[in-house]
């Protein structure tokens, strides 16, 4: 027999195939035989696998997210409802992702479709990563994903949900690369683009300006961003590399604002835009600052450039009649005398919707909201970067107890809009915290000016204060 023989000289059988015998003792497969047995096997590791997973991957062929995903990539389909995705995210996107502004709109549609198709690790899906998550937030969406959280905590849900659901972001994994492979679908919301880095002047907005400038426009030393004095601050949140060894350096992490900017080393002014001038053929993102601009457009400033215009066109239009009576009174024209007629103002219908505003609190705050008529003063207990701060006690404030004595820090009368912004931030993202080393958020007086935070009073007063009394002896 040839060399090329496979099988001994005895009938052998493999899954019901039987292997034909050559007469000389041996026994080999057919072609037919040995096709059929690839197909099984191949069949046994196709189960194997289908068994093991809830899910697939295949290329994306979707339209919604085709801007975001790399054709390059697989992305993760789950068996029993991957295929809703691309029409949930279609519904979404109408419905919410639309009426965003920038920066969040952006940064939105980029988390929404890693979401939504997450890439594909073999055959499970990557998870999306904690820094992405934070960064839209904390940061990019703060606003937007408070009145979300709001809504879905009185069980207001968007129509096209589906079975999507808002992201725990503290149970997410850390951006790591291991042996080439990522922990987490990493959007690159966060990442430093190489090619705009500038250390001595700005391009655009200047998010990835390096420099050492350390004073504002006005001449302000500007405070270390891991520093909590003179202010204490949680934006921009620590997932930016550009904060990186930054010192006290002017930033523009995440392209918040228009320019680097920092948090200024004077306890009266909390932060201050810095002056760097703009790199030579630098081009400013106009859309994004019209948008910016029209979100700085508050009800007061609504108010003053309406009442400015209707003022402007009021008199323009009295200077043409002025003009056209004069005209007139030179070519001897006498105009036909009119009938007086006389109104009772007291008579006509009031106008309810005269005095009121759109400006609406932010919603994490409204369950915290306490008449301010009801707080009782008792004493001053210092100035604060805000405002002033006294000793109050509030009835009813907590449950179980006639009174609370807190601490009543209160917006200065004279506050910038920037300013009111910053406070009613801080205070939103206080009233998140409830642990027991931290000073608790109780209360704010929102309605009306000025805004007020009711915390609960330390008597020994900060943990700096409390160890700068004790005895050396203790230490």
């Amino acid at each position: 027999m040839s060399r090329y023989a496979c099988c001994q000289a005895k009938k052998l059988s493999f899954n019901r195939i039987t292997l034909s015998n050559t007469g000389n003792g041996h026994a080999c497969p057919s072609q037919m035989e040995i096709m059929y047995i690839i197909f099984v096997l191949a069949s046994i590791i196709l189960q194997s696998n289908t068994e093991k997973h809830d899910g697939y991957c295949a290329s994306y062929y979707g339209k919604i997210c085709k801007k975001y995903i790399d054709d390059t990539k697989r992305v993760y389909y789950n068996t029993s409802e991957g295929y809703k995705n691309e029409e949930i995210t279609t519904g979404l996107w109408s419905e919410m992702i639309v009426t965003f502004k920038e920066p969040c709109r952006s940064a939105a549609e980029v988390f929404m479709c890693a979401y939504s198709f997450p890439e594909c690790n073999i055959y499970t899906p990557l998870p999306l990563c904690y820094e992405d998550c934070i960064a839209v937030k904390n940061l990019f969406c703060y606003k937007e994903w408070a009145i979300i959280e709001e809504k879905k905590s009185k069980g207001v849900f968007f129509q096209s949900r589906g079975h999507f659901r808002l992201p725990d972001c503290d149970k997410l994994p850390k951006y790591v690369v291991i042996n080439k492979t990522a922990s987490c679908a990493h959007t690159g919301l966060t990442e430093i683009k190489k090619d705009e880095v500038t250390y001595d002047c700005v391009k655009g907005r200047g998010r990835f300006y390096q420099g050492k400038v350390n004073v504002t426009e006005s001449g302000i030393l500007c405070q270390r961003w891991d520093s909590q004095s003179p202010h204490t601050h949680v934006s921009p949140p620590n997932v930016f590399p550009e904060l990186e060894n930054s010192e006290n350096f002017c930033r523009n992490a995440g392209g918040e604002e228009v320019k680097p900017w920092c948090y200024t080393s004077n306890g009266t002014k909390r932060w201050e835009y810095c002056d760097i001038p703009l790199c030579p053929n630098s081009v400013v993102d106009d859309n994004k600052d019209m948008s910016i601009m029209m979100d700085d457009l508050t009800p007061t400033k609504l108010i003053i450039i309406s009442v400015s215009g209707l003022l402007i066109i009021i008199v323009i239009m009295l200077l043409v009649l002025l003009c056209h009576r004069v005209h007139k009174h030179f070519l001897g024209y006498n105009p036909a005398v009119t009938t007086e007629v006389n109104i009772d103002l007291n008579k006509l219908p009031s106008n309810m919707a005269y005095h009121r505003h759109g400006a609406t609190l932010n919603p994490k705050l409204e369950k915290l909201e306490f008449p301010r008529n009801d707080i009782i003063y008792i004493r001053d207990l210092g100035q604060g970067a805000f405002g002033r701060v006294f000793q109050a006690r509030a009835p009813g404030l907590v449950s179980g107890e006639e009174f609370t004595v807190v601490a009543v820090k209160m917006l200065k009368d004279d506050a910038s809009e920037d300013m009111q912004d910053d406070f009613e931030k801080e205070a939103c993202l206080l009233s998140e915290f409830d642990h027991p080393n931290i000073v608790k958020l109780l209360g704010v007086c929102a309605i009306g000016r000025p805004m007020c935070l009711l915390f609960e009073y330390m008597g020994k007063g900060d943990l700096n204060e409390f160890l700068s009394v004790l005895p050396a002896t203790m230490f």
